[in-house]
Order: structure tokens, then C-alpha cells, then sequence
């Protein structure tokens, strides 16, 4: 009997700690995804000193998020999305507009893709 309920107690601490990450994670791209989209409003206006404030606000949510990702996720991907970032920051501060362009879709394609990387669809299970 002891051995059930702590195999019960396991399967539901794994269940809330991937539950968790799912939520966390699909929090992480919308916010990100966000800031990405009102960057791309503001590239078209040519406002780079709103950018600048835009990416430096993507910067913070991601090292808000930076501790679970360390956790969580392969470090593969956590290079490549600070990689891509650290190149969004260079290109907005040089004024680079095609460079910047092709590096945030790039962010945002990472980030796009991180729920569905890291999420549980039904599919997957059966």
C-alpha cells in the first residue's frame, strides 16, 4: 500500500512540474512574441530609439525566465535564443536594418517554437 501511494505521489509531483513548465514556457512566448511584434511596428517607423527600449524589455523578460529555461531546457536552444538576442541588440544599436530584420524573425521563430518543443500534445501520447 505504501509502495501506491508514493508511486501516486510521484506521478502527481512529475504531472505539476510538467504542467508548470508548460504553462511557463507558452508565458515566456507570448510575452516575448509580444515585444516582438510592437519591435517590428516600430522598425517600420524607423524608431530606433523605441527599439532600442523594446529589445532591452525582450532582454529582461528573457532573464526573467532565464533560470527555468537553465532547467528545463536543452542548452542548444537557450544558446540560440541568447545568441540571437545578443545579435538583435548589436544590429539595433549599429542601425542595421536588414540584419536586424532577419535576426528578430529568427528570435521570434525560436521563441514561436518553444511550446510546441517543449509542450505534451495528445498526439504525441497515444
Amino acid at each position: 500500500m505504501k509502495r501506491l501511494i508514493v508511486v501516486a505521489l510521484v506521478i502527481v509531483i512529475l504531472t505539476g512540474f510538467t504542467a508548470l513548465h508548460i504553462v511557463r514556457i507558452n508565458k515566456f512566448s507570448t510575452e516575448a512574441l509580444e515585444i516582438s511584434g510592437r519591435i517590428q511596428e516600430e522598425l517600420l517607423k524607423d524608431n530606433w530609439d523605441e527599439i532600442g527600449g523594446l529589445i532591452n524589455r525582450l532582454g529582461d523578460v528573457w532573464y526573467k525566465n532565464r533560470l527555468w529555461a537553465g532547467v528545463t531546457l536543452r542548452t542548444d536552444i537557450i544558446d540560440e535564443i541568447e545568441i540571437s538576442l545578443a545579435q538583435c541588440k548589436k544590429y539595433a544599436e549599429i542601425r542595421a536594418k536588414e540584419n536586424f530584420t532577419g535576426e528578430l524573425q529568427m528570435f521570434s521563430m525560436l521563441v514561436e517554437h518553444l511550446p510546441k518543443q517543449e509542450g505534451a500534445a495528445l498526439g504525441e501520447l497515444l
